[in-house]
């Protein structure tokens, strides 16, 4: 998997873009990076799914990266309004998605997620995604 994530220097905007493959280790890595953000707390999030080839996530991978995330600091001290939009054009990354917004939910995080790109984008206010920072931080395999 490679992603690359962004912070818009604009506005609070997290924007993780991935590409290829993605498995249940990568999750985590990318989790460790973000929380590190300085921006994490007070950030709304736009995770793209749109350059994904092949997912190697399981339901366990999906179900330890909220158990990790329910109980890190930084989740509980984020601004509680901030929004977090996964784009998921295809069926398979819509339906893993899903699972994945509604096992966060259970850990009191709410996720929204779009298929359609001009509704993701409308959930954040916005009609596209700027970001101009550079790049921080990516994994390939």
């Amino acid at each position: 998997m490679t992603y690359q994530i962004t912070e818009d220097s604009h506005r609070p905007l997290i924007t993780v873009s991935f590409s290829g493959s993605v498995d249940d280790k990568e999750l985590m890595q990318l989790m460790e990076e973000l929380y590190v953000l300085e921006s994490f707390q007070t950030a709304d999030q736009f995770i793209d799914f749109s350059g994904v080839e092949h997912y190697v996530v399981t339901p366990g991978g999906m179900v330890a990266y909220n158990e990790v995330a329910r109980t890190r600091p930084e989740r509980s001290e984020a601004r509680p309004d901030r929004t977090i939009v996964l784009y998921a054009p295809d069926d398979l990354t819509f339906g893993m998605a899903r699972l994945l917004a509604t096992v966060a939910d259970n850990a009191g995080i709410t996720i929204q997620v779009c298929r359609d790109l001009s509704e993701a984008l409308a959930v954040l206010g916005l009609t596209e995604i700027q970001t101009d920072s550079d790049k921080k931080g990516t994994s390939s395999t």
